[in-house]
C-alpha cells in the first residue's frame, strides 16, 4: 500500500521529536536507495535540519520553569506538526 519512500518519511516525522540519530539513520538510507534529489530525500533533509528533538529540549528547558508536562508535550507536538505541514508545502512548491 506504502511504497518505502513515503513509509520513511512518515517514521522520520515520528520519531525526529525523541531521537537524531533515528531520523538520520532513515534519512542516509533513504539517500542510498532512491538518490540525494528525490522528493523524499529532500523532506526527509528538511525535517532533520528543520526540527529539533524537540520532545528533549523542550522537556529540558521548561522543567526549569516549573510547567507541567501535559502542557510542554501538547505545545512541543504542536510545533512538530506546523513545521511539517510548512516542509512538506514548501516541497510541493519547490518541486
Amino acid at each position: 500500500m506504502f511504497n518505502s519512500d513515503f513509509a520513511n518519511v512518515l517514521l522520520a516525522m515520528f520519531i525526529r521529536p525523541f531521537s537524531s540519530s533515528s531520523s538520520l539513520a532513515l534519512m542516509l538510507d533513504s539517500f542510498s536507495v532512491s538518490g540525494v534529489d528525490s522528493a523524499s530525500s529532500i523532506v526527509l533533509s528538511l525535517i532533520y535540519c528543520c526540527c529539533d528533538a524537540s520532545m528533549y529540549v523542550l522537556v529540558l528547558y521548561y522543567s526549569y520553569l516549573d510547567m507541567s508536562v501535559s502542557k510542554i508535550v501538547k505545545y512541543g507536538f504542536l510545533i512538530n506538526v506546523l513545521s511539517y505541514i510548512f516542509i512538506i508545502l514548501f516541497v510541493i512548491v519547490i518541486l
